[in-house]
């Protein structure tokens, strides 16, 4: 607990730290990434948020255990309501839509997630995507607005999160590291 409190305050400073998301376990947070309404977010176990990403929690988000963040990643829980006949652009209340982000996602570079979108267990998302629609378990997105390019085994998935076997808990608990590249199944090791 006291290498926490010391993350903690490297980035925020001393008793700073109820501007921290709501963490349930162990993450790793980049010291640039912001975090607006930050008790309004929820951060699970093995959660990994890359540099200068920024997630906007007034409307509420919620990310599952063994979650990666690339960097810049952007989340929006809230927007403006221009569906009304009072003021253009738009008028002085704001619309807010959680979002839900499920377990051993991985959000690519700059991506992008609007209000209200819920995003199921194992999703990839590719770089640069906006997600504007809800996306299914195993579904890998990617394009403005997002569609689904690839799905990913669902029995797999479920398998993989009912064991817990996420990329940052395995670096952490079993000092995993990442190798150049991996060779393909059928290539005979000398």
């Amino acid at each position: 607990m006291s290498s926490i409190k010391a993350f903690l305050r490297r980035i925020f400073g001393r008793n700073k730290s109820k501007h921290m998301p709501i963490q349930t376990g162990p993450a790793k947070i980049a010291t640039t990434a912001r975090f607006a309404f930050p008790k309004k977010i929820q951060l699970g176990s093995w959660v990994r948020i890359g540099k200068l990403c920024y997630l906007n929690g007034e409307g509420g988000i919620e990310i599952g255990d063994g979650t990666i963040f690339a960097p810049e990643v952007v989340i929006l829980s809230s927007t403006h309501r221009h569906k009304q006949d009072s003021y253009l652009p738009y008028d002085e209340f704001d619309e807010f839509r959680p979002v839900t982000i499920g377990r051993g996602v991985w959000l690519g570079h700059r991506c992008m997630i609007v209000p209200g979108v819920t995003i199921g267990d194992g999703v990839i998302v590719a770089m640069g995507a906006v997600v504007t629609k809800d996306v299914k378990a195993g579904d890998i997105v990617g394009g403005n607005p997002a569609t689904v390019l690839s799905t990913r085994d669902a029995a797999t998935i479920e398998s993989l999160v009912q064991q817990e076997r996420y990329y940052l808990k395995a670096v952490i608990e079993k000092g995993l590291s990442r190798i150049k590249s991996k060779p393909a199944p059928n290539d005979a090791r000398p």
